[in-house]
């Protein structure tokens, strides 16, 4: 167990830095201190690990004890909780958003397919916001475009960051101001999603076959019981 975790936590490394692609399996194998023969055998491929590594981070957003805490809670509360869940892992894992960032600009997210039923994470930000719609705290929005806002929004301070700081010749994120935005962003979606007022104007309805959200739900099961 030990070694497959030297392993897991080399490979994070290697890979942030050189992408599946470019890193060896040497330098894995020399980073956690074992051997290639070591590295094969508890892992058939290079890409096999590296779906693994991509796995354990997603995993890793939202602890199992948190999770279900976050259940419990009121809708808002909820929402604030798992936002704030999905901005800390990239401030205590940098390689997190380096690793996402290059498996989606470079692989086209083309190894994510086989992790959707293990991001719990995006399963549980869309069950909260339909039960905040069911109770009345949240306006009915499409689940699935207010997540991809919410990780678009966090993913973009952590990828961009020093270019930001260039054009706005300023600091954008020390320990200070990591809380500042964490709660900047927690607040922009939660007033987003708000329930607005009677005389509120609505947006005109979105022509098309509305997107399926399901294949994120806790389980990744469909009605048969089986994998949609």
């Amino acid at each position: 167990m030990r070694t497959r975790q030297r392993l897991l936590d080399a490979g994070k490394h290697v890979f942030s830095k050189h992408g599946l692609d470019g890193a060896s399996t040497e330098a894995i194998a020399r980073r956690a201190g074992v051997s290639k023969t070591m590295l094969f055998y508890y892992y058939q491929s290079k890409e096999q690990l590296y779906v693994e590594v991509l796995k354990r981070l997603f995993e890793s957003v939202v602890e199992p004890d948190r999770a279900a805490e976050i259940e419990k809670m009121e809708p808002k509360a909820a929402l604030r909780a798992i936002v704030s869940e999905y901005f800390n892992i990239h401030l205590r894992r940098p390689t997190f958003a380096e690793l996402t960032v290059r498996e989606a600009m470079t692989y086209g997210g083309k190894h994510l397919p086989r992790l959707r039923y293990d991001l719990p994470f995006v399963g549980q930000l869309m069950r909260v916001l339909r039960r905040g719609a069911l109770s009345g705290d949240f306006r009915g929005v499409d689940t699935l475009k207010t997540t991809v806002s919410m990780v678009g929004m966090t993913k973009i301070l952590f990828t961009y960051r020093q270019a930001m700081e260039r054009v706005f010749e300023r600091e954008m994120l020390n320990p200070e101001m990591a809380v500042e935005w964490c709660d900047h962003i927690v607040d922009l979606l939660l007033y987003g999603v708000c329930e607005v007022n009677a005389d509120t104007p609505k947006p005109p309805a979105v022509a098309g076959r509305p997107m399926d959200d399901s294949i994120f739900d806790e389980t990744g099961l469909d009605e048969r019981g089986g994998r949609s």
